[in-house]
């Protein structure tokens, strides 16, 4: 039994009316195209008032066909009546627009339960698919033989015995996987590719796997030729021009691993007064000198390589004075311009008393050049009150 044929968002409207002994549906002009070829399957349609119900169970009168064939030619299609214990009646109420549906009906439900082992059932077309038993599969594969394809692909007929007895040489472009274990006294060999799937034995020629040294692993033409693995030491894993030159594996420590990409600094000490603009001394007490960071000054580093940066960094002032209330701001400072819109950030000394304190700081990712000079910049934003110093700063700088 074939499943009926189904097909996403197929609706046709119905021209006229039609009584219920009528087994031909005359439908809009065009639409009998929009049906499945019943050539292909036959199928149930739900016929119902449109119009006046707006889904097909609110029609008492509501109807399932059976469609037999479609004239394209003059819009109609033939129907079976009355289809799943639905009763054909008469479709020609005066007010009433009706239309057709193909949709999932409990014939289909139906029938993909009762021919759900059955493959068959599931193509509407002819099924011209040759299908094997699995003893008749195995006699197809023995019957191939022994065959090459230029294509990197070889099949060798006594390899599915898993029994070698002949030598076998693959070329380099060559791949040959094997369902283990295999036996027999014959070799595999070449330039070519070969794995074994389960348990090998006898594939590498005289040798066994206890047996094997450097050499069966070691591949012609590298740079490990005449030591084996035995004697190797670390002039055979550094490259030739490695900034590792003089040192050997054995003398290396942590140091010689590990790039610095991050540096933090802390600024304690009190400097000087902040009214009229200065770059923070939050490299005063450091010494740094890698492969990313220089140090310029106390308030400058410079990059030596490219890539993205995070910088984050927090600036404390400190009110020494009183007479009035500040805002107080820090930013970013790039090759001596200032990254106000992308890097300024504020805080407002909120008393006028001696001893109150704010502070000022984020954390910016930023497209760095090998060669741009890298500032903290820290001012007054607003207030013009004298007396605001920098108490303490942080900074944090690590390549992403």
């Amino acid at each position: 039994m074939v499943l009926d044929q189904v097909e996403n968002f197929i609706r046709v409207s119905v021209a006229g009316g039609h009584a219920s002994g009528d087994n031909t549906i005359s439908l809009q002009s065009g639409e009998a195209s929009f049906l499945p070829d019943v050539n292909q399957g036959k199928y149930n349609l739900t016929w119902w008032d449109s119009e006046n119900f707006s889904l097909p169970s609110e029609d008492p009168n509501v109807e399932i066909v059976r469609v037999n064939s479609i004239d394209t030619t003059n819009d109609t299609i033939s129907v079976t009546r009355g289809q799943e214990n639905t009763s054909a009646t008469s479709k020609s109420t005066g007010d009433g627009e009706y239309s057709l549906i193909l949709s999932p009906t409990a014939k289909t439900i139906e029938d993909i339960d009762a021919n759900k082992l059955d493959a068959s059932a599931y193509s509407p077309e002819a099924d011209t698919h040759t299908r094997y038993s699995d003893s008749e599969a195995v006699s197809a594969v023995e019957s191939v033989g022994d065959v090459s394809f230029s294509g990197g692909i070889r099949v060798n007929k006594s390899i599915h015995d898993r029994n070698i007895n002949e030598d076998i040489t693959l070329s380099s472009n060559e791949g040959l996987v094997v369902a283990g274990p295999i036996t027999g006294s014959g070799s595999i060999s070449g330039d070519g590719s070969f794995s074994v799937v389960g348990e090998p034995r006898n594939f590498k020629n005289a040798d066994t796997l206890d047996g094997l040294d450097a050499t069966d692993f070691v591949q012609s033409g590298s740079s490990i030729d005449a030591d084996t693995l035995d004697g190797l030491d670390s002039t055979d894993f550094v490259q030739s021009g490695s900034s590792i030159d003089a040192d050997t594996l054995d003398g290396l420590d942590s140091t010689d691993f590990v790039q610095t990409n991050s540096f933090s600094s802390h600024l304690t000490s009190t400097q000087f007064d902040a009214e009229n603009g200065l770059s923070v001394n939050v490299f005063d007490s450091v010494d740094i000198s890698n492969s990313l960071i220089t140090k310029d000054s106390s308030n400058s580093i410079s990059f030596n390589s490219s890539g993205v940066y995070e910088i984050s960094w927090m600036v404390n002032f400190h009110r020494t004075g009183s007479g009035g209330r500040n805002i107080m701001y820090s930013e970013v400072e790039i090759n001596g311009k200032r990254l106000t819109d992308r890097t300024r950030v504020a805080d407002y000394i909120r008393t006028d008393g001696n001893g109150d304190e704010c502070s000022t700081g984020s954390t910016v990712l930023l497209n760095i050049s090998s060669g741009d000079t890298l500032q903290i910049y820290a001012n007054e934003e607003r207030g013009g009150e004298s007396g605001n110093d920098i108490e303490r700063a942080f900074i944090n700088i690590k390549r992403v």
